[in-house]
């Protein structure tokens, strides 16, 4: 896998350049974004969907992808490092995937919970169980990041003059 904080940063940047930083951004609201992705994965599997944008994957793979692609984005705009913590790797491949899924969604809300000292520790789970449910998953999460950002680059609803009329994406 890319270096991930290489890569947060260059996803932050690109991210800033789109607009998507305009404001003043609250990172709840940008973790709620994540929390969206990981339900999202959760429908992909349920109903056991390809994806809509990226239809030769799975639903799940290119959503967990987005949840990786925002959450490194997050760490980016916090200026975080991923720091690999091999005592928070608890996925159990036993696990059913709403867990999983489930365990994801406890992962950022202790992340958004968290003291300065703490928020590293916590994002660096996210990332690292992110990456561990899509590997249980036989997923390559990797290129589907790669394929989505660059599916998103020329989306209309995600120019910044659409997102400004009514009813654009705002965030």
């Amino acid at each position: 896998m890319r270096d991930l904080n290489e890569w947060a940063q260059e996803i932050h940047a690109n991210n800033i350049a789109a607009g998507w930083w305009e404001g003043e951004p609250c990172i709840y609201t940008k973790m709620q974004l994540i929390s969206t992705e990981i339900a999202e994965a959760t429908k992909g599997e349920r109903k056991d969907l390809m994806d809509d944008k990226l239809p030769h994957r799975k639903m799940g793979e290119v959503e967990l992808a987005d949840a990786l692609i925002r959450t490194l984005d997050l760490g980016g705009y916090l200026g975080l490092k991923y720091d690999f913590y091999p005592k928070w790797s608890v996925v159990s491949e036993d696990w059913t995937i709403g867990r999983k899924h489930l365990f994801l969604n406890r992962m950022l809300i202790l992340f958004s919970d968290s003291t300065l000292r703490e928020q590293e520790m916590w994002y660096s789970s996210l990332v690292k169980n992110l990456i561990q449910v899509s590997d249980q998953q036989g997923y390559d999460i990797e290129s589907a990041m790669i394929e989505k950002l660059e599916f998103n680059k020329t989306r209309p609803d995600h120019q910044p003059e659409n997102r400004a009329k009514a009813h654009g994406k705002k965030f």
